[in-house]
């Protein structure tokens, strides 16, 4: 696709690869778990804990042929040196699935991956290189991507996809089983699952689910202690009779089925 950006200098160019956030007030508390202790103490510190940008101006190695690779290889080769230089294995089963290439002007090119353990995706653990027109990396910006990935065996998949879906429900009154039992696929692609409720189930609050329920399977990066088996669920539920409709995307261990993350998505426009 083609930049916004075209016009501007190359620098202007690193603020796309930038999360900007806005707290709203909301009914449900923002949860994240994500957060190194020192931040989540602080109720007002979120832009802390958005991905660090790294200036690098690393050329590529000369092993590499930059007019062969483009821009993808290029990223992947800076990628590759990245993880060495910070004695980072991998994974046996991670990946780096790309996301997008984005033009800049001048022949630059912003690439984006995203993080895969088990072929399942590692929320907000997204990676983004700027990469100049002679495969130079300007900078790189990724939550803890570069962190070593545990190499013990990660924990199963204990709840499902239901599962999650009516505990997502819960925080807004409605009975578990109750909700679970009203619950039926409406819809799959992708990583993604849709799972439509009863017409005109309430909870015991008054809430109404207005919108099929979106989950897919991720690994939640929780601090201090790896990744966790989780589910990304996004809702939409109108709290009460004369309430407007609210946006939630929730993280859900599926081990326990504790809140990891969640996040009033109305607060940065981002309506599912």
């Amino acid at each position: 696709m083609t930049s916004t950006f075209v016009r501007a200098p190359l620098a202007l160019a690193v603020s796309m690869l930038l999360a900007q956030s806005t707290l709203w007030a909301a009914s449900l508390p923002a949860v994240d778990h994500s957060l190194v202790p020192q931040v989540a103490a602080k109720a007002k510190a979120v832009a802390d804990a958005t991905p660090r940008l790294q200036w690098q101006m690393r050329a590529l190695p000369s092993a590499f042929d930059a007019k062969s690779l483009g821009a993808e290889g290029a990223a992947r080769a800076h990628l590759g040196q990245l993880l060495a230089r910070q004695d980072v294995g991998k994974h046996a089963g991670e990946a780096f699935e790309l996301h997008s290439t984005s033009p800049l002007s001048g022949g630059a090119h912003i690439v984006q991956f995203t993080r895969r353990v088990n072929g399942i995706e590692v929320f907000r653990e997204d990676v983004g290189l700027l990469i100049d027109a002679q495969s130079r990396l300007v900078a790189f910006r990724g939550r803890d991507a570069l962190l070593q990935s545990q190499g013990k065996s990660l924990p199963a998949f204990v709840l499902g996809a239901a599962d999650a879906a009516a505990l997502a429900m819960s925080a807004y009154g409605f009975d578990r089983p109750i909700a679970q039992k009203s619950l039926r696929p409406a819809d799959r692609a992708g990583d993604y699952e849709w799972f439509a409720t009863t017409p005109g189930l309430r909870s015991a609050t008054g809430a109404v689910n207005r919108r099929p329920v979106r989950v897919k399977p991720v690994y939640f990066p929780v601090a201090g202690a790896g990744l966790v088996p989780a589910y990304y669920v996004e809702t939409q539920i109108q709290p009460g009779e004369h309430a407007a409709a609210e946006y939630y995307a929730h993280v859900l261990s599926a081990v326990d089925g504790r809140v990891l993350f969640r996040h009033f998505q109305q607060a940065d426009g981002a309506i599912p």
